[in-house]
């Protein structure tokens, strides 16, 4: 997988939305395995 150099602005962009997207998804898993196993 090829990441976009952060040194342009375009690329910066992307590189902040990808990972704002895995800290998402991270979070998402983590507070879900959580909600099941209170319940």
């Amino acid at each position: 997988m090829d990441l976009p150099s952060p040194t342009s602005v375009d690329g910066m962009y992307q590189y902040m939305i990808g990972l704002l997207l895995v800290l998402v998804v991270v979070f998402g898993l983590f507070f879900g395995a959580a909600y099941l196993g209170v319940l």
